[in-house]
């Protein structure tokens, strides 16, 4: 048999490469294919076990060890849970409140008070509706939903000195209308 020549030998290799790559590519999305077909039925699957069976996962979460197991995996992970969301909130609260204060750093709306604390900072409602968009958005975190909404208008940065001293005035304005012009103790 004659020896192929260099040539030949690297059209050889090419034709190999190709055949490899597509039966490669072949494999893979058949593989693919099949994974997503039995991720749709496990998920099927594992639903309707769960339907079936509920008072045996009901029975075994009664079970001693499995809320003992609990226990350990809570005490386990509940500081390090703790200090990720806590830096998630204030990193949240710091963004809130550098965007309503007066300047670039988180300060008190109200002319001439220089608290520039953070954990002595909140957010405002300016025409005090608070409650009703609680009530409407659902009891999420506030500064969470600024960011969600692109930081709408209508909220402004105080220390809680002033943001109490709001409140005093609203309910004492609110307990004038009931009492007439003097409300009790006041």
């Amino acid at each position: 048999m004659a020896e192929l020549t260099e040539e030949q030998k690297e059209r050889v290799r090419v034709s190999k490469r190709k055949y490899k790559k597509t039966e490669r590519g072949k494999q893979i999305a058949k593989i693919e294919k099949q994974k997503e077909s039995y991720k749709k039925g496990r998920k099927t699957y594992n639903k309707m076990y769960h339907e079936n069976n509920t008072e045996k996962f009901k029975n075994y979460k009664q079970k001693e060890s499995y809320k003992e197991k609990q226990r350990e995996y809570d005490l386990k992970y509940r500081y390090k849970k703790r200090i990720l969301e806590s830096n998630t909130v204030v990193k949240r609260k710091f963004i809130c409140l550098s965007y309503y204060s007066p300047s670039d750093t988180p300060t008190c709306s109200v002319p001439g008070c220089g608290v520039s604390d953070i954990d002595m900072l909140c957010i405002d409602h300016i025409i005090d509706n608070g409650a009703d968009e609680r009530r409407s958005i659902g009891r999420s975190n506030l500064y969470r939903y600024l960011i969600g909404e692109h930081f709408p208008a209508g909220y402004q940065t105080l220390c809680a000195n002033h943001n109490l001293k709001k409140e005093i005035e609203r309910r004492r304005v609110l307990s004038a209308g009931k009492w007439g012009e003097k409300p009790p103790g006041g």
